[in-house]
């Protein structure tokens, strides 16, 4: 459902918490708003995930009259220009089809004729919808009288074969106490069956009432959430004695496959048992400045309203406007000391993660989960299985060996092809036994409550009890000692997470992050501690990769770029830096160039092993509005999401500082894929001849080197 609100605001900042609430209450997709009162070349600023478009006729310099048209930055659109004497704004939409809206306003005084309305219609080749506050009155769309422009829009309407589907309920309350239908919705009739059009029932400070108009699109219907489980209302005791009792009643197993299910058959029946779960009812975001007794003030300004409504008295009407104002003073009152509040828990202490996710919250801004449709090279795709399956198609196919040169692909079937090499003695380290202090210290460092495919999280790894424990330890020495990855762990749930500044309807515009089983990466996890360890301890790591080591950041690779320039600078030369950043950089890892850098650093072959298993035949579903695509194979990279997969990409990107080492002159910082390179030289000491005028060309010789002609300085 693609939902259309119009509505004449009578002041875009003095209704702008109203229009906030129409929007956490609706969700409209488009907005249409008359009388912003924005004078002509002013904008304002849009609700977050808005993107505005302002109008307002040119001789129109005061903050009277205006248009504007909020619509979502999700919402595949473009805006048609349009010439008219009318303030009009004109937006083409594509969805599943291509249909367009035109929002305008025609106040009382202004003169115009049919042949102006049809103009603006005859330049849009889609079926349109056409909304605004026309101020025409006719019973054709519920009004007791005619007036003179009420005919001219009836006459227009009957001649194009339009559509009126407003529901004739009065749109506007009036200063002589009178109720009128003046705002419309007219639309062409190949586009009229789809849709459904509800005044509200309130002003919402106006004096106009909203007007929500519902457009049916084909698989719109969100999917519905599966239910999580509540963490925070857990019963672990009853946890774990359920986990120790089924542990008991099924006895471990050597096959590693066999034992990975009963294990996680184990914990899903004790959370089950003794975990809540979420309704997988849809709930609305409620602004965290709203309170009960803000609720209570608003139930109390509808009852006025609908009371006057009935009565039509002068008592009536002053109440409603009393308790109207009260409303509007508190909320404005609520949301000044909801930000002071937060405000003042923000100090050196603060978690800066919490604190964003706070004004996140308080500016309405609010992760983008919902994808509308996906362009692809057959049009605009609106089916949810269809986008999924788009999105995962595009990153098997990009991770495919086709995309990749001849000599890599010779050089990875060779690596994989040819017998395990020897290990150094230091390589036993590495390989050794997970012992339980390892296990526990791990266990105890992982963080967050997010489950992969399998509903399990970490905080039920960490509640799981001793015997448990015990068996999940020799199912992962079993692992590491086969060299064998579970190939259910090796199934990723994959989410298409939207890209800063870029087009939220093109596959590229989003990165792909694996949600894989906790019980996986929990071994992950220790594998990684174990290489990032091994690779401290011998200085196997460049000492220019600064990411993702301890006690180092980002601070750490400004300040070393700041001492090149500086010491560029001090000595008087020239300083060029060049920036790199590799494209898609974790999927175009091959597997041979992990495994052959860990074979350099003296990883064991147990880990090697490993390592091989968990980068080769893996396989993901994608996820998008809560659908899964169809199964696809990830042929080369490593899978984002996965705390083993930051120590590999290390590890192979760690070429790439060997290579720009061997140029002495050049320094270079490397943070995870991001390259800075830096060359410092001494002052060209000739010259060159700069040409301003137009003058015959001629060539100046020294030292048999001919200096060039420019058009521009260079200092």
């Amino acid at each position: 459902m693609f939902n259309i609100l119009q509505w004449n605001m009578h002041g875009y900042y003095n209704n702008f918490h109203e229009l906030d609430i129409l929007i956490k209450e609706y969700a409209p997709s488009f907005i249409s708003l008359q009388e912003t009162n924005l004078a002509a070349g002013k904008s304002a600023t849009a609700p977050n995930q808005y993107q505005s478009y302002f109008y307002n006729l040119p001789q129109n310099l005061t903050s009277k009259r205006g248009i504007a048209i909020l619509i979502k930055k999700s919402t595949p659109h473009k805006q048609i220009p349009v010439s008219s004497n009318i303030a009009t704004i004109a937006i083409e939409i594509s969805l599943s089809f291509q249909f367009s809206i035109i929002s305008l306003y025609i106040p009382p005084s202004q003169n115009f004729s049919c042949s102006d309305l049809i103009n603006i219609f005859r330049t849009i080749s889609t079926p349109f919808i056409i909304v605004g506050d026309f101020n025409a009155w006719s019973p054709l769309w519920g009004s007791a009288t005619t007036n003179i422009r009420g005919s001219m829009i009836e006459d227009l309407v009957f001649s194009e074969n339009l559509i009126i589907p407003n529901d004739n309920k009065p749109t506007h309350f009036s200063t002589h106490k009178t109720f009128t239908t003046v705002d419309l919705t007219i639309c062409s009739s190949n586009i009229a069956p789809k849709l459904t059009t509800n005044t509200l029932s309130h002003l919402h400070g106006s004096d106009h009432y909203p007007i929500l108009t519902s457009l049916s699109t084909p698989f719109t219907s969100k999917s519905p959430q599966k239910p999580r489980f509540i963490i925070g209302k857990a019963n672990w005791d009853m946890f774990g004695t359920t986990a120790s009792r089924l542990c008991a009643d099924r006895p471990c197993t050597p096959n590693i496959s066999r034992e990975v299910a009963t294990i996680t058959k184990i914990i899903r029946i004790s959370a089950h048992l003794s975990i809540p779960q979420t309704n997988p009812k849809v709930h609305k975001k409620i602004a965290p400045h709203w309170s009960s007794e803000l609720s209570q003030l608003r139930s109390e300004k509808r009852f006025l309203w609908t009371e006057y409504k009935r009565t039509r008295s002068n008592s009536n009407l002053m109440l409603y406007k009393k308790a109207n104002a009260i409303f509007r003073k508190k909320l404005k009152q609520s949301k000044r000391e909801c930000l002071n509040k937060f405000s003042e828990s923000i100090n050196h202490q603060t978690n800066p993660k919490r604190a964003w996710s706070d004004i996140k919250r308080l500016s309405g801004t609010n992760p983008q989960s919902h994808i509308t449709s996906i362009n692809s090279a057959h049009g605009p795709i609106v089916d949810h299985k269809q986008i999924a399956n788009h999105f995962a198609k595009y990153w098997s196919n990009y991770s495919h060996d086709s995309n990749f040169h001849p000599t890599f692909l010779s050089e990875k079937n060779k690596y994989l092809n040819s017998s395990s090499k020897s290990s150094p003695a230091t390589s036993s380290i590495t390989d050794c036994k997970i012992n339980n202090i390892e296990f526990e210290s791990t266990l105890s460092s992982l963080s967050g409550r997010t489950p992969g495919a399998d509903r399990i999280s970490y905080p039920m790894l960490q509640h799981l009890p001793p015997c448990m424990k015990t068996r999940l330890l020799m199912l992962y020495n079993n692992i590491l000692s086969q060299g064998t990855f579970p190939q259910a762990w090796k199934h990723a749930v994959v989410v298409p997470i939207p890209k800063s500044g870029n087009p939220s309807t093109e596959t590229s515009g989003f990165r792909p992050i694996s949600l894989l089983n906790c019980l996986g990466k929990l071994l992950e996890k220790i594998i990684a501690r174990r290489i990032s360890w091994h690779a401290v301890t011998n200085n196997s790591m460049s000492p220019q990769q600064m990411a993702y080591k301890d006690g180092q950041s980002t601070i750490d690779a400004l300040l070393l770029f700041e001492n090149h320039a500086s010491s560029a600078l001090a000595n008087r030369n020239h300083l060029s830096a060049l920036s790199i950043d590799f494209e898609k950089a974790f999927d175009r890892v091959g597997v041979h160039v992990v495994l052959r850098q860990l074979e350099k650093w003296g990883i064991g072959c147990h880990i090697l092993r490993l390592i091989q298993s968990f980068l080769t035949n893996r396989r993901f579903v994608c996820k998008v509005n809560n659908t899964l695509s169809d199964p696809f194979t990830l042929h080369n990279g490593i899978p984002q999401g996965s705390p083993l997969s930051v120590s590999l990409f290390i590890a192979a990107f760690n070429e790439v500082s060997h290579i720009i080492n061997k140029y002495i002159n050049i320094d270079h910082i490397c943070y995870a894929d991001d390259v800075l390179m830096a060359v410092a030289v001494n002052k060209c000491k000739n010259f060159h001849i700069c040409r301003k005028h137009k003058c015959d060309y001629f060539t100046i010789i020294y030292n048999n080197s001919p200096f060039s002609n420019t058009n521009s300085l260079k200092f």
